[in-house]
């Protein structure tokens, strides 16, 4: 037997080993990792040149779904270019969806290179709705594969989290029953993803209820082939994922779903106080000093108020009652009416000055003078050609006037008329 061909035998059985080692007792399709044709390869090249020039925080990662957020690397004219453009790419956000892919692609994209060069602080994942096709992939592969996508992220950026989306709908099967078929397998893939919310690395997030009518149906302003998205759809899934991304991107702990914030007194004291010290302050400004402290003590009470309502624990109430009336205390020795007083005649009297320096009524009237007699001046030197036209014009047609009224008041003149037969009627008082 060929050495060479031994060889090579020996590393595809390696390979093949090491993913079942990797998923054990998942021996399928949805967790090999596997490249696609040329066109692909190139798609995934340019990808990995941006991850290469590094500054990405937020990655989009899908198959034809995320693919038309468009963005570097992607048709300028997809629907949901134009929001990518407006809200993402200020968050310093990169597209890596492509068109057609299954969880083995994404996991082939992301062990050659995609990740390489970024860290991002998160990634908003969706995909499984092409391995869902038919008899392709069973839910729990689907699952399996959305699982290990979720791991090699991890693996590679431990300090990513993932925004994990729930499989959107679609009703795009040959008929009702395997239309059904599908739409039960996408739910259960759902059911199962939604587990790996653990309130640290991964938020599942499931938006799903955007995209229905109240019949249950699909609307086609939405999705026009009952699958992708038309502008419209991205406008409903960027407003409902933006503030996600957002809070993410504050290295915030990821809260789990069902979980309530717990009031915090301390915090709320403090809270209180900065407020308060924000009202003495502008107090201090203000000459009305009696007037200054009794808001303070109005807005304090209402913090009071505020602090009763969200706090359960007397004891907390009454330590922010006691520390805002200290700080009332505090703001009526610290507010000065006469230093106020003072403060605002010496601005005033700067004023005045400053308005007496600039203020000069001889030079001002000297000013306006100018100004007149240059505007009449100007008057004047516009006017006179035009006069001076004007009377060039009025003797010249004075003057032809004239020429011709003499010359029909002359003898010869009557008598042309005279003879012109049309005018003979007219001018018959000539005749004599």
């Amino acid at each position: 037997m060929n050495p060479w061909k031994s060889l090579l035998s020996c590393l595809v059985f390696s390979a093949f080993g090491a993913a079942s080692m990797a998923f054990p007792g998942n021996d399928h399709s949805a967790v090999k990792p596997v490249p696609r044709d040329a066109n692909w390869t190139n798609r995934h090249e340019k990808f990995v040149e941006i991850a290469k020039r590094g500054g990405v925080d937020v990655l989009f990662l899908g198959d034809s779904i995320t693919d038309a957020w468009g963005g570097e690397g992607h048709g300028q004219n997809s629907p949901g270019s134009k929001l990518f453009a407006e809200k993402f790419v200020p968050l310093k956000a990169a597209n890596f969806g492509i068109g057609g892919d299954r969880t083995q692609h994404i996991l082939w994209r992301l062990q050659n290179g995609e990740l390489q060069g970024i860290n991002p602080k998160v990634v908003m994942l969706m995909i499984g709705t092409n391995n869902s096709n038919g008899k392709d992939n069973t839910s729990s592969e689907i699952s399996d594969g959305v699982k290990a996508i979720v791991g090699e992220i991890q693996k590679q950026s431990p300090s990513t989290k993932v925004l994990l989306l729930a499989i959107f709908p679609r009703a795009t099967g040959r008929d009702l029953d395997l239309q059904k078929i599908q739409t039960e397998k996408i739910n259960q893939v759902n059911e199962a993803i939604a587990k790996l919310n653990d309130g640290k690395k991964v938020k599942f997030l499931d938006i799903n209820k955007n995209f229905f009518d109240a019949d249950g149906s699909i609307p086609r302003d939405l999705m026009p082939d009952q699958l992708h998205l038309s502008p419209k759809g991205y406008s409903l899934w960027a407003t409902a994922v933006e503030t996600e991304i957002k809070t993410l991107l504050q290295d915030q702990p990821v809260v789990t779903i069902g979980s309530r914030k717990k009031f915090d007194p301390p915090a709320a004291v403090t809270r209180v106080k900065e407020k308060a010290e924000n009202l003495v302050n502008r107090a201090k400004e203000k000459v009305d000093a009696p007037a200054a402290v009794t808001r303070v003590k109005e807005k304090a009470e209402n913090l009071v108020t505020r602090a009763k309502e969200k706090v359960d624990a007397p004891a907390a109430v009454t330590r922010v009652k006691e520390k805002a009336e200290n700080l009332v205390n505090r703001a009526k020795e610290k507010v000065d009416p006469p230093a106020a007083v003072t403060c605002v005649k010496e601005k005033a009297e700067n004023l005045v000055n400053r308005a007496k320096e600039k203020v000069d009524p001889p030079a001002a009237v000297t000013r306006v003078k100018e100004k007149a007699e240059n505007l009449v001046n100007r008057a004047k030197e516009k006017s006179e050609p035009i006069v001076d036209r004007a009377k060039e014009k009025t003797e010249g047609l004075f003057s032809r006037v004239k020429e011709k009224v003499g010359s029909v008041l002359a003898p010869e003149g009557r008598k042309k008329v005279f003879e012109n037969g049309r005018l003979r009627g007219r001018l018959g008082i000539l005749k004599d």
